[in-house]
């Protein structure tokens, strides 16, 4: 029972940590979609989908996740690599509609990120 109750200890202490960790998440985000607007106002730099940079919120999330994980256990577990390919997936889709890539160009992405889901589990 004692077991129990550090468990539930610390994920609530995580729970905290992340909802403060949220924030600054949010903040990076605002300043880098605000600096990119600024440029685009005063330079001859153009983000025609500036608002595709929202994806950084839950790539970056994901990808904090993983961190944590690989942290308290040492080792990449299953929820995180799924949080990795969740997170490279994200940032991918947003790079497409950021700098108007062709999706077609990067399916082979597809095949590299199941390669790289099955090569970690495979190492647990």
């Amino acid at each position: 029972m004692g077991d129990e109750m550090k468990e539930l200890k610390y994920e609530e202490k995580e729970r905290v940590a992340a909802d403060k960790g949220s924030n600054w998440i949010m903040a990076l985000v605002l300043i880098v979609v605000g600096i990119g607007l600024l440029l685009s106002n005063f330079t001859e730099f153009s983000l025609n989908n500036w608002w595709a940079l929202f994806l950084l919120i839950p790539a970056i999330t994901m990808l904090r996740h993983v961190w944590a994980e690989y942290q308290r256990y040492g080792r990449l577990t299953s929820r995180s690599t799924g949080a990795l390919i969740g997170g490279l997936t994200v940032l991918a889709a947003m790079a497409v509609f950021l700098f108007n890539l062709s999706w077609s160009g990067l399916w082979p992405l597809g095949f590299i990120f199941a390669g790289i889901s099955i090569f970690l589990s495979s190492r647990r």
